[in-house]
């Protein structure tokens, strides 16, 4: 049966019946695809490496009866450096998850997934501070999917309204910047916490993304 070859970096997976994972990905031009797949994330064959989380890999996906299966996986990035720092992991796993609820199954994003793919490769060179490199990420990621407003319109909402000169600062550099040009930057504590919790909310407020299973980790 003939399928549809596919780049893509791997959100989650989450075990199925049969020995079968579901592996949902975001791909370079297909969108978020959920599809499954028997290989094991514990096998020692270079295929299992491609399911992992954080992974760029390359899928071959056919379907059959309206399910989409994994046929063969090659990785082309595994990120193990994202493993190697309990923060650098910590925000990555928040980034996956956060992205995963935000988008909706099938849309093509090609900025969404180049964004992605970024954000991945700097947190894993980047050393520390990694809370700042999320929280641009998630300007970023509002901005391209045209869920935050202008500076000139903070004023329209409630959440933006009243924010102290500060983090309105802050907020302006991460719309203006790219997360490269954030690489060597760094955010003290107190201002990206107070920048991380403003964005969950709006998040929580405007697009219904309530708790996450890594928002426990992600506690300032």
């Amino acid at each position: 049966m003939a399928g549809r070859e596919y780049v893509g970096i791997v959100l989650r997976q989450v075990q199925a019946l049969n020995g079968t994972r579901m592996i949902t990905m975001l791909t370079e031009d297909g969108g978020k695809i959920s599809a499954g797949t028997k290989i094991s994330e514990g096998s020692k064959k270079a295929s299992a490496l491609a399911i992992r989380p954080f992974a760029l890999s390359r899928f071959m996906i056919t379907e059959r009866g309206g399910f989409l299966n994994i046929g063969s996986s090659e990785a082309l990035d595994a990120h193990y450096g994202i493993g190697e720092n309990v923060d650098r992991y910590m925000d990555a796993s928040f980034v996956l998850e956060f992205t995963d609820k935000l988008l909706p199954e099938g849309l093509c994003d090609t900025e969404v997934f180049t964004l992605l793919k970024s954000y991945l490769e700097i947190a894993e060179r980047r050393k520390r501070d990694f809370r700042l490199l999320t929280i641009s990420y998630m300007v970023q990621l509002f901005m391209l999917e045209g869920i935050f407003p202008e500076p000139e319109n903070f004023s329209d909402d409630e959440l933006l309204k009243d924010l102290d000169f500060d983090i309105f600062k802050v907020i302006i550099f991460l719309m203006e910047n790219s997360l490269e040009k954030l690489e060597k930057l760094s955010l003290d504590d107190k201002k990206s916490g107070k920048v991380f919790r403003l964005l969950r909310k709006y998040a929580n407020v405007h697009l219904d993304i309530g708790p996450l299973k890594s928002d426990v980790l992600m506690q300032i």
